[in-house]
């Protein structure tokens, strides 16, 4: 299997269980552990999706990757 291919599963796995985390009420919306692994998937798929040309599905991560950086901007922090 191309390395391009692995890559990209890791990334749809990422995204996929951070989707997963949120929608079994594991993790809330503005968690980290909801933002960073979406975050990381969509990275990897963006960088993925330049290699590879696919022109639509760099738009669309690339788009969820600066909505996930302004979450995790405005965040606030956790108070003890």
């Amino acid at each position: 299997m191309r390395p391009e291919i692995i890559a990209q599963l890791i990334g749809a796995a990422l995204n996929m269980g951070a989707f997963g985390m949120l929608h079994f009420g594991i993790a809330a919306a503005g968690a980290l552990r909801y933002l960073v692994p979406n975050l990381i998937g969509s990275i990897v798929l963006v960088v993925t999706a330049w290699l590879d040309r696919q022109w639509g599905f760099l738009a669309l991560e690339a788009a969820w990757v600066l909505v996930l950086v302004h979450a995790m901007a405005a965040r606030r922090p956790a108070t003890h």
